[in-house]
């Protein structure tokens, strides 16, 4: 999985990647994707020091790369996004959002077809039907990774 996320930066860079996607999951959800342990851990981050507070430690081996997309340009706020998913057995803790960040009210659960169906931008869409195809495939997570790139105002894919 590094490999196919470190493209066009670094394998720690990559690793980074990985642990924002555990520690936004956790700020935006309250969701606690890892697995318990005994050691305390140490850090700066408050973000980080309210995760390792409930005694979980992130696995990044267990997420899965799903694909990376980068925001159209002449948008306000652009990014350059990858996404990854994991088997919900991974989630070790399930807190009330309030006390991680208190940045939704209330977070639920959809099936893909919920969420295809909701107020959510094309590319999200776009990648939960790559992730329908993994799962219904059961597809390798060695396969290609789809990379949504815009050029010249239409939406290119390449393969990662």
């Amino acid at each position: 999985m590094r490999a196919k996320v470190a493209a066009g930066t670094t394998t720690s860079r990559a690793r980074g990647l990985a642990l924002a996607a555990v520690r936004e999951t956790f700020e935006e959800t309250g969701i606690l994707v890892g697995a318990r342990r005994a050691a305390s851990l140490r850090t700066r981050s408050q973000a980080w020091r309210n995760f390792f507070a409930q005694g979980i430690t992130p696995r990044l081996e267990a997420l899965e790369f799903v694909a990376r997309a980068i925001t159209p340009p002449g948008r306000l706020r652009r990014f350059d996004a990858r996404f990854f998913m994991a088997d919900a057995d991974e989630i070790a803790a399930a807190l009330d959002p309030a006390l991680a960040s208190g940045e939704l009210l209330t977070p639920v659960w959809l099936t893909l077809d919920e969420a295809r169906a909701a107020d959510v931008l094309p590319i999200t869409r776009c990648v939960l039907d790559e992730v329908e195809a993994r799962l219904g495939a059961g597809t390798d997570a060695s396969g290609p990774v789809p990379f949504f790139i815009p050029r010249r105002g239409k939406a290119v894919i390449r393969q990662l």
